[in-house]
């Protein structure tokens, strides 16, 4: 099952991201364009995140961040971890086509 998350504000992203892992998701795209900040806590939700799906043989991708928090991923080293995109649309569709079923 994929899901996408449009998260808001200065990200406190815990709550959707259980909701993800109770829903059964396996692929999550976390859509950043509203996310004005994001601390060290932001980040370790992502990695979280990341290792939960990546046991469920799933992934998550961040989509649409604005400067300031790719700026803050990048020197993070995420885009290691997870795939960043410009938009949602793009982070969709690299996303494995059997991760929807």
């Amino acid at each position: 099952m994929r899901m996408t998350l449009h998260l808001r504000g200065d990200v406190d992203i815990r709550g959707g991201l259980q909701d993800a892992m109770d829903d059964g998701a396996r692929t999550v795209v976390l859509d950043l364009a509203e996310v004005q900040f994001m601390d060290s806590t932001g980040l370790g939700m992502i990695a979280w995140l990341h290792r939960r799906l990546q046991e469920r043989g799933g992934q998550v991708c961040v989509a649409s961040p604005r400067p300031m928090v790719l700026r803050l991923l990048e020197l993070a080293s995420m885009d290691r971890l997870v795939g960043i995109y410009g938009t949602v649309e793009a982070a969709e569709s690299a996303l494995p086509a059997a991760a929807d079923g």
